[in-house]
């Protein structure tokens, strides 16, 4: 509590970073100010631990595994006006290489973190607009890095015209997984089925439920290593007696991907579109409980753009169901610090929760389509803002 007092109090940037010593809240900080300083503070209490990786478990009721105290605030992971000039957090491993202390291994894969730093590179100096577009970006960085070795495995397969013609989406797309597209349907209906055959027999269907839906950035982090490396024990099917390549579990999860999008939608490959597949409903906690209090409380669903892995995230299990589950961009902001009254927001929906209220769902299409509101700060506009208001007062 003293970290967030502190905070809300800072004239400078090195305030922020007293108050980080306090705030142990497994965040990441990320702030600046109006003099052109940045800085980035990991906020977790980070134990000094023996013996532990962070991959098994071990026997913590033994003295020699016993925590070791804490790392010092000034040894948790920080950066204060960085030579690059800018700082990226997209929940990405936070820790420099070689950083003595396990923080954790439940890190999101890097996609959005590489893809925005690109985007920052591409230009000298970036505007408001640059960051509209950075939010709405639907680039997929995976599927850049592995349509290569997708195509390489199936160069000395015999493909079937349907497998032939999902093949050749991939041939001019620009990677970006936009709901009328087929290549994304094709990219990430594969991406489930090379999960399957590469986990499930060796986990089990019920280990493997948990291991795919609990957090699915953990085993897309272990695929993305195994296909940089090449090899692994986990592409060696069980039930077979040779040794798979990885080659051989690519295509096969490849004829596999096609076979489900064919008995799905047809032998129209132009007709497998992301957003058939890939559909977002925001739903109210009663639209959840009831159908009927659904109708009533929840938003329409939409075909949805994104994935797993863009910049504007749209989340599903991985699960063979691809409707967006468990978040997204929930709330977009560009703060201006030249001019603060040139700061935008957006939410996806409204600020009532009153469903007959006109600010129930009147953010939904800005949000939807990338727009924005005005980001109000100051007390004035505030209060010349303001259409309701509400007073609260003890009785009697």
């Amino acid at each position: 509590m003293k970290g967030f007092w502190l905070v809300n109090r800072a004239a400078s940037i090195e305030d922020i970073e007293v108050a980080a010593g306090y705030a142990k809240s497994g965040q990441n900080w990320i702030y600046a100010d109006d003099r052109g300083n940045i800085g980035f503070y990991f906020l977790g209490g980070i134990p000094k631990r023996v013996g532990f990786s962070g991959e098994l478990p071990i026997p913590g009721w033994e003295k020699a595994f016993e925590w070791q105290g804490y790392v010092p605030d000034r040894e948790q992971p920080h950066l204060k006006n960085p030579d690059q000039g800018y700082i990226v957090n997209a929940n990405n491993k936070v820790e420099p290489e070689g950083y003595p202390h396990v923080i954790t291994k439940y890190y999101a894969t890097p996609d959005r973190f590489i893809r925005i730093a690109e985007m920052i590179e591409e230009k000298e100096a970036l505007s408001s607009r640059d960051f509209e577009a950075m939010q709405m970006d639907l680039v997929v960085v995976m599927a850049r890095e592995w349509i290569p070795v997708i195509r390489r495995s199936l160069a000395q397969q015999t493909l079937s015209p349907v497998e032939s013609a999902a093949l050749s989406t991939f041939e001019d797309w620009d990677f970006t997984a936009r709901q009328e597209l087929s290549a994304p349907a094709v990219f990430t209906v594969f991406t489930t089925f090379l999960a399957e055959n590469i986990f499930k027999k060796r986990l089990g269907p019920t280990l493997y439920d948990h291991y795919v839906t609990g957090d699915k950035n953990i085993p897309f982090n272990v695929l993305r290593e195994i296909i940089n490396r090449g090899d692994s024990a986990w592409l060696d099917d069980p039930d077979t007696p040779e040794k798979e390549s990885l080659d051989t579990v690519l295509a096969a999860s490849f004829r596999e991907a096609v076979a489900y999008l064919l008995e799905t939608f047809g032998d129209d490959v132009a007709a497998w579109r992301w957003g058939a597949l890939h559909t977002l409903t925001i739903h109210h906690p009663f639209g959840l409980k009831s159908a009927m209090l659904g109708k009533l409380f929840d938003l329409p669903t939409f075909p949805a753009d994104g994935s797993l892995f863009t910049v504007n995230p749209t989340y599903y299990k991985v699960s063979r169901s691809y409707e967006v589950k468990g978040g997204g961009a929930s709330f977009r902001y560009i703060i201006d610090f030249k001019e603060m009254a040139n700061s935008q927001r957006i939410l996806p929906g409204g600020v009532s929760g009153n469903f007959m209220s006109p600010h129930y769902d009147d953010q939904f299409d800005l949000w939807r389509n990338g727009e924005y509101r005005p980001f109000v700060l100051d007390r004035s506009s505030v209060e010349a803002d303001a259409r309701y208001r509400m007073v609260i007062s003890p009785s009697g």
